[in-house]
């Protein structure tokens, strides 16, 4: 069951909230309409309740339509505002759409007739951009996906690469631990030459670690940014990661 519209009418002149409400009432299935005459009743209704169309004259006693815009957005900020006036400028239609009213109305009996499609179209158009966005938002979420799955794909390939690429330093490391290792047996390697020997452990051992933490970085699901880059420091360290 579709939930009914609820319409807060502003108009001073009882006379005119009539003629709207009856309009409204005839050319809407669902709708809910209160009255406001003041600007006291009106701060009392936007604090107690909420409305998907506030429909307000331009000039009322107190305060003009766009002192109500300004309240409304204050206190029932998801509402759409229509304005009715039959002493309007287009400077004043200007300033109320700059403002953020959703449509301007002429008020006499034709065009206040035409009240029940202006709200259609008001709320239809209001319904769209958040279908919109709604859209954008998961077109945002499955590219996210999309490239996450991209970068696990490339994990695959590149671990074969990983595997060849660490199986050089865990040689040296190898290596060097078991010349290390006969030479301690039989007595015969001086201090130097065992130091020398560590040292071409830590850089190896350097140099896999660096391998491991590049693809930790590279696996890693993040949200992209976007950030300066240099390009020269990119090449840099691309030659950097093939001289291991």
């Amino acid at each position: 069951m579709t939930r009914a519209i609820r319409v807060l009418l502003v108009d001073d002149e009882p006379a005119d909230r009539a003629l709207a409400s009856r309009a409204l009432t005839n050319g809407l299935e669902q709708v809910v309409i209160e009255e406001s005459d003041s600007r006291s009743s009106l701060l009392s209704l936007l604090n107690a309740n909420d409305y998907d169309v506030i429909i307000t004259d331009y000039m009322l006693r107190g305060l003009n339509g766009l002192e109500v815009i300004d309240l409304v957005h204050e206190l029932n900020a998801d509402a759409q505002i229509i304005m009715l006036t039959g002493t309007g400028t287009e400077e004043v239609a200007i300033e109320a759409m700059k403002r953020g009213v959703a449509d301007y109305v002429i008020k006499n009996a034709h065009h206040i007739n035409r009240l029940p499609a202006t709200v259609t179209h008001v709320l239809d158009r209001v319904a769209a951009e958040k279908a919109r966005q709604k859209a954008e938002e998961k077109r945002k979420e499955c590219e996210a996906r999309l490239a996450h799955a991209g970068r696990l794909s490339a994990v695959g390939e590149m671990a074969a690469e990983l595997a060849h690429e660490l199986a050089q330093p865990l040689c040296v490391i190898d290596g060097y631990t078991v010349a290390m290792l006969n030479h301690i047996e039989n007595n015969n390697e001086p201090p130097k030459a065992l130091a020398e020997n560590l040292e071409e452990i830590r850089k190896a051992s350097e140099r896999a670690g660096k391998l491991v933490r590049r693809m930790r970085e590279f696996c890693r699901k993040n949200k992209g940014q976007r950030v300066p880059f240099n390009m020269n420091q990119a090449v840099s360290e691309s030659v950097d990661f093939l001289a291991f």
